[in-house]
């Protein structure tokens, strides 16, 4: 990420990143409702007068967060990575930037894919019938005790947020090279097939390790998948396995 700011900061005329935008769109590219949660609170707490859309995407498996607030191309590069966004959508984003220093949409979040629309979540009214864990979480907000409520409300509101169940394939590694090497490949094969959706996560059960996490829409392409990074791209890591479950 930042080979690509600087990069695209050095090509680019200063003058264009003052641009202004009317909203700051930040893609959540997996169903997790306590990711939802955690980014949603967050983004209440740093923009608590905007209005907030919150979608489910239009394959199911993800969200979007829509924050209406006037903003800048420099400010909206800084909160949506403050905000998590998914980092290779805010790599092609800076890439389209860099090709184009007048490109028309730089927070390009769709609304239809595949001829399927994103659906709305009044996430507000869901939210409002528990307003103790709500009231509970903001007063925490930063400890670990307000992680654990998130957790909790997760599983009280999943009922009403309509997202479709996803297969993962789980590879747990060690060590800062390897991870470099599989977050090249995984970014490589993302530039190829959009439909390949991953993520790693720090694994804290070892003070090294870490998770790859693959999303998949059935069990045979997360096992193929898996065959694939233990097979081939990483045949030569002595150990390494995976293992795939339904979420």
């Amino acid at each position: 990420m930042k080979f690509y700011l600087c990069l695209v900061f050095r090509m680019i005329d200063i003058e264009k990143l003052n641009k202004k935008l009317n909203y700051i769109g930040v893609d959540i590219d997996n169903n997790n409702i306590y990711e939802l949660l955690f980014r949603y609170f967050q983004a209440r707490g740093m923009f608590p007068d905007s209005h907030i859309d919150v979608e489910v995407s239009s394959s199911g498996k993800g969200f979007h967060i829509i924050i209406y607030k006037e903003n800048t191309i420099l400010e909206n590069i800084f909160y949506r990575a403050l905000l998590n966004d998914d980092d290779r959508r805010l790599i092609l984003s800076l890439r389209k930037l860099y090709m184009n220093n007048n490109m028309p949409y730089f927070d390009l979040i769709f609304n239809k894919k595949g001829g399927k629309e994103t659906i709305k979540i009044n996430l507000e009214k869901i939210l409002s019938d528990y307003k103790e864990d709500v009231d509970y979480i903001k007063e925490r907000w930063g400890t670990n005790e307000a992680l654990d409520r998130i957790r909790e409300l997760s599983k009280k509101i999943e009922k009403y947020i309509p997202v479709k169940s996803v297969w993962t394939t789980c590879i747990k590694f060690e060590g800062e090279e390897l991870k470099e090497k599989i977050e090249k490949v995984c970014e490589d094969i993302y530039l190829k097939d959009e439909s390949f959706k991953y993520r790693i996560f720090p694994d804290y059960q070892t003070k090294s390790g870490y998770q790859l996490v693959i999303f998949s829409p059935n069990m045979d392409i997360a096992h193929k998948r898996g065959l694939l990074f233990v097979k081939k791209y990483f045949k030569e890591v002595e150990g390494l396995g995976y293992w795939v479950r339904k979420v």
